[in-house]
């Protein structure tokens, strides 16, 4: 393996999560993908920068090359400078509440896993001029982030990984007009298209925001909002669904799909202010389920599984009122409890919603100026 600044740089921010010092430790395909990201910014073998970050529509079409120089030239005074020089760069990418850094891999560490911390401390550190062109002024972050093309993207909706690391996302619109778009775009964990993508058929029509992997068996599912029906395929991208897609369970504008644990599909229903949950995701075994007048189903758009299996749901007014998040609990006879609705912390037509691994949710808000 060819070492250098910039390659000691790409390989911090795309192995971060697995670095231990200067050693990396984790499960596959976790840390074998991120492997692969490397290679996105540099060659391994030569140094050379990556195909990914040198060419368009990264190269410098984004801040990713330059902001990567930029680190390099910053970590060249180290690599070939003093310990004083070092020691610096160490205490000014010291992470918040962490330890002063005690080596170049460390540093960077601190600064990928932090990387609103400090940056124009950082940017004003003493560099050479070995790689250029570098940034011109200080980032709001120091973020490597990297644009993929490939795969047939027709205004993508949600993505959704499955168990490899693929990334799966549905096409909302098929140019040049505003028709629906018929497929479903697969990516590799290197962001490479994976083999036959965009896939087709199954009913996929304007997937929007309905896109899931279901984590017993690795296949895809789809929701075609404007024909209200879902559509399935293998982890190879072939379709398995009718032409027609599933319908059962009353579907009508269904948008953000989520499974559990179990393998249950929940799916929103946005047009007839309705939940449908496709029992160990066999649309044969269909249950749909209204809101009461004490938890309110209205307009729901997606959903987020916590650790407990219990499906959240975000809610929209239809009168201006600000909406909520319904928690939703399927019980063992497969009935479904509805609980009371979480408003209030600046939620205002919450759209998206996220679990984070401690638990918490996280809400999109259309008309609000944040999340909640």
């Amino acid at each position: 393996m060819f070492v250098s600044d910039i390659s000691t740089v790409a390989t911090a921010f795309a192995m971060n999560r697995f670095m231990s010092g200067t050693a990396f430790h984790g499960a596959s395909p976790g840390v074998d993908n991120a492997g692969l990201l490397v290679s996105n910014l540099v060659n391994p073998g030569t140094g050379y920068l990556g195909w990914v970050v040198a060419n368009p529509p990264n190269g410098g079409n984004t801040t990713t090359l330059a902001s990567m120089r930029t680190l390099a030239d910053i970590v060249a005074t180290c690599s070939a400078g003093t310990k004083a020089q070092c020691s610096t760069f160490y205490s000014v990418a010291r992470a918040p509440r962490g330890s002063k850094p005690d080596s170049i891999p460390s540093a960077l560490q601190a600064i990928a896993r932090n990387p609103w911390h400090n940056p124009g401390a950082i940017y004003g550190l003493p560099r050479t001029t070995t790689y250029t062109p570098t940034l011109t002024k200080a980032p709001s972050a120091w973020v490597f982030s990297l644009k993929y093309v490939g795969g047939g993207f027709d205004a993508p909706g949600r993505m959704a990984f499955d168990a490899q690391g693929n990334v799966w996302t549905g096409n909302n619109w098929m140019p040049p007009g505003n028709s629906g778009g018929l497929s479903l775009v697969g990516l590799d964990p290197a962001g490479q298209p994976l083999t036959g993508s965009p896939f087709r058929g199954g009913g996929t029509q304007g997937i929007g925001f309905g896109t899931a992997v279901n984590p017993t068996n690795g296949h895809i599912f789809t929701a075609s909002y404007g024909l209200g029906r879902i559509s399935e395929y293998l982890p190879d991208g072939t379709a398995v669904s009718p032409a027609t897609g599933y319908t059962t369970g009353s579907l009508s504008k269904p948008q953000g799909i989520a499974f559990d644990q179990k393998g249950n599909l929940w799916i929103p229903n946005f047009g007839n202010n309705t939940l449908t949950i496709y029992l160990g995701a066999d649309p044969a075994k269909a249950i749909n389920v209204p809101g009461t007048a004490a938890s309110p189903i209205t307009k729901p758009f997606a959903i987020a599984i916590d650790a407990q299996g219990r499906a959240w749901i975000t809610n929209n007014s239809t009168s201006g009122g600000a909406g909520w998040v319904l928690p939703a609990t399927l019980n063992a006879d497969n009935t479904v409890t509805l609980g009371s609705p979480v408003k209030g912390g600046g939620i205002k037509s919450p759209q998206g919603i996220s679990v984070d691994s401690a638990g918490n949710l996280y809400t999109a808000n259309l008309l609000g100026k944040g999340i909640t």
